[in-house]
């Protein structure tokens, strides 16, 4: 095959397989979707949040324009790419923002807008990845588990799924960067809240939380913080 094409099940994130089967990196969704439009526009635009990687910006400033960072979530780039009148943005988790068509994160769109830079320049997906900016390394890496079906949901994995999965993740982060593996940060997320923070921050190898509706009220976002310290 070309490539393989992986969404969520709202179909607002997308994740690329390339011809030899390797996984294309949901930062370079958004990166790559980008290329595309930029490429064409004098003086462009761009926004992602500040849990993206540095690729976006770095290939932004390749094309002469202006990047922007927004606190993490997708109504913050929105806003964010509202005030700028950012001409493409996203997260770095998959998600394209293309406001000439919404302000809403789209897989579809992203597929388009790649689909389209492979064909006019004649190139691989494998072949895109590598000419992209590459700002991922062991130095500025977290890595963040999120079990799409606790989103939102206030449904946990139990203590051992969590341990597996993460102890997984942290195998296959000491195979890519050996040693320097081993101090990348590796968070939980998904209907994380102040019942349940304290038990989950305790399970080995998970080195944080990421935290989603109980970081709106400030009394629960401040009982997972006392357990983080």
């Amino acid at each position: 095959f070309d490539l393989g094409v992986v969404v969520d099940p709202d179909a607002d994130r997308l994740c690329l397989i390339d011809e030899n089967g390797e996984p294309f990196g949901e930062e370079y969704t958004l990166v790559a979707a980008a290329e595309h439009i930029i490429s064409k526009i004098n003086k462009p635009v761009t926004c992602s949040n500040m849990s993206s990687s540095l690729a976006l910006e770095k290939i932004t400033e390749l094309y002469d324009g202006e990047y922007f960072s927004s606190p993490v979530g997708e109504i913050n780039v929105v806003e964010k790419m509202k005030q700028k009148n950012a001409d493409i943005g996203g997260e770095g988790n998959g998600g394209v923002i293309f406001p000439s068509t919404h302000y809403g994160r789209d897989s579809l769109i992203g597929i388009g807008l790649i689909l389209t830079l492979l064909s006019e320049r004649q190139i691989s997906l494998s072949q895109l990845k590598k000419s992209l900016p590459d700002k991922i390394s062991s130095n500025n890496l977290i890595v963040a588990y999120e079990p799409i079906w606790a989103i939102g949901s206030g449904l946990i994995p139990n203590n051992e799924d969590i341990y597996k999965v993460h102890e997984f993740i942290s195998k296959k982060l000491v195979e890519k960067y050996g040693a320097k593996g081993k101090r990348i940060k590796i968070l939980y997320g998904g209907s994380v809240n102040k019942k349940n923070a304290g038990e989950i921050l305790s399970i080995d190898y998970v080195n944080g939380a990421l935290v989603g509706g109980a970081s709106l009220k400030y009394k629960d976002f401040k009982s997972i913080l006392d357990f983080c310290n």
